[in-house]
């Protein structure tokens, strides 16, 4: 049987172009015009499967990315005052849908897990519960980190547990799963940002999600993350922090270009 490109090969295709990690022969990157001629084949190959296999599978498909400069290059930077917004924003983000948009069913399912987090029977789950725990450490844990260290999105998607090293309060990527743009691959955390992984690393054990899953972050879906996912979380907590958006380009590498920029300012995110 003939191997067949699934939308999930795509997928990561479009990714790695945009992390360049796929080049040329010579090991130049390709420009935004070149990548948009992938997304193009794609999309005819889309076309294809659709029209010749009412293959539904692709018919839900688009590439994540639209190529028009290096996406890297053409993200603008946080403000310094808005980068500190956003780590407030992210820990303001909500866990749980609104308690009144949900079916009793629907309740008790959470609550069931509340009731493990807080060691009460889920009889005694009130709303206040409800409502106290509603910011998991999560969405604070992936900020965080990512400012400290400049994930991009390739890391963030590829991201295990074995990767934190609690004992020295470092990330250790390994080289083969690293952007091809970071110089070092052992990853020191403030103090700060330590404590809330460490809290959501616990935390995310009371998520059946990740029963089978070493990754240290998966989306609402129970995916690993990927650039269109982890934007529009970046757009939501934009909102959240009322950070102006109109008329930038602000997208994940917003926050990895902003760390270089005050790390290389001011020496460190923690002088700036």
């Amino acid at each position: 049987m003939e191997p067949t490109l699934e939308p999930q090969h795509a997928t990561f295709l479009v990714d790695l172009l945009d992390e360049d990690e796929i080049t040329k022969q010579n090991g130049e990157n390709y420009c935004g015009s070149s990548k948009r001629k992938f997304n193009d084949v794609l999309r005819k190959y889309r076309a294809f499967r659709i029209a010749e296999h009412e293959d539904d599978e692709w018919r839900k498909w688009e590439p994540q990315h639209e190529f028009h400069q290096s996406s890297y290059d053409g993200s603008d930077i946080f403000g310094l005052e808005e980068f500190g917004q956003l780590t407030e924003a992210a820990e303001e983000h909500h866990v749980h849908p609104p308690y009144d948009d949900l079916t009793p069913d629907e309740r008790d399912t959470i609550k069931a897990r509340l009731a493990q987090r807080l060691g009460k029977p889920i009889s005694r789950v009130t709303r206040a519960d409800w409502e106290r725990e509603d910011n998991g450490a999560k969405v604070p844990s992936l900020i965080m980190v990512a400012q400290d260290v400049g994930l991009p999105p390739v890391e963030i998607h590829r991201a295990e547990l074995d990767w934190w090293d609690p004992a020295k309060g470092v990330l250790k990527i390994p080289e083969e799963q690293s952007s091809k743009q970071r110089p070092q691959n052992e990853l020191s955390l403030a103090d700060r940002t330590i404590e809330t992984l460490e809290a959501w690393i616990t935390e995310r054990d009371q998520y059946d999600a990740y029963n089978d899953s070493d990754a240290i972050w998966l989306n609402n879906r129970g995916n690993r993350y990927n650039s269109k996912t982890l934007n529009a979380l970046l757009g939501k907590l934009c909102d959240t922090a009322d950070i102006t958006t109109d008329g930038r380009r602000i997208t994940w590498y917003s926050i990895r270009k902003t760390a270089g920029t005050y790390i290389k300012e001011y020496d460190s995110l923690a002088t700036a």
